[in-house]
């Protein structure tokens, strides 16, 4: 199928991307529990009932709430919540316990790199860190707290540190002069180290040099840790578009 809207539900926000001539030309982040919102944005982009969509997520209850929503307005829905629907080799352990919205952004990564390999971050609630080599296989990654998680859990778990604003992670004072700094300094070493880390740990187990690519609300924070990183906001909405269009 050739999807009009590609759908990405996660744990925190929802995203849409409209697609045309074979890619997504516009991106809206929306509110997970706001119907009304929806609304507004299908009347935005004049979406009518014979619109085509294509949904993955890995938020179900929301997920059911969207796939009632769209058939209570007109259009037809596709789902991807299967591997096996993911034009993707998968060689891991349990692979139908791998998020899917891990197996569509290294999608779209490969589909961007080959015959390279390719190293996907998402920036989001969680860090993802997934890897594909150059014969286009899946072969894992890494998940982590992301820095808005890290440091709602030093917030809520201790009985006097602080809640810290994440959302401008490049200014940073080394050593910490007080308590505030010091969280940012440590947020960051966790954050960045883990990602220019992973890139050095997966280099070594591709035959080619990576391309490496960044996506997520959190990406911007994260631009200049990996030299030649590609910043790509649309990214897992592509690989959803790719695995759409690879329906039969």
């Amino acid at each position: 199928m050739s999807p009009d809207v590609v759908v990405d539900i996660g744990n925190s926000r929802i995203k849409w991307g409209r697609c045309e001539r074979g890619r997504v030309v516009a991106m809206v982040s929306l509110p997970l529990d706001s119907p009304v919102r929806w609304v507004e944005q299908r009347g935005e982009w004049n979406l009518t009932e014979s619109a085509t969509w294509a949904l993955a997520g890995v938020n179900p209850a929301v997920q059911e709430a969207f796939r009632n929503w769209v058939r209570s307005h007109g259009g037809s829905l596709a789902e991807i919540a299967d591997y096996r629907r993911v034009p993707l080799k998968v060689a891991v352990e349990s692979p139908e316990r791998v998020g899917i919205d891990r197996l569509m952004t290294a999608l779209a990564a490969y589909s961007r790199s080959k015959p390279r390999p390719a190293i996907a971050f998402n920036i989001g609630t969680a860090i993802t860190a997934d890897v594909v080599n150059e014969a286009g296989t899946f072969l894992g990654g890494a998940i982590l707290p992301g820095p808005q998680l890290m440091a709602r859990s030093l917030n809520q778990f201790t009985a006097k540190l602080p809640l810290i604003d994440t959302s401008n992670l490049q200014t940073l004072i080394c050593p910490g002069t007080d308590t505030r700094t010091a969280i940012e300094l440590g947020i960051v070493a966790a954050a960045f180290g883990a990602v220019t880390q992973l890139v050095e740990a997966y280099s070594k187990l591709l035959k080619e040099p990576p391309l490496v690519f960044i996506t997520g609300g959190g990406m911007d924070s994260f631009a200049d840790i990996v030299e030649d990183a590609r910043l790509v906001p649309t990214l897992t909405l592509e690989g959803i578009r790719l695995a759409a269009e690879a329906l039969p």
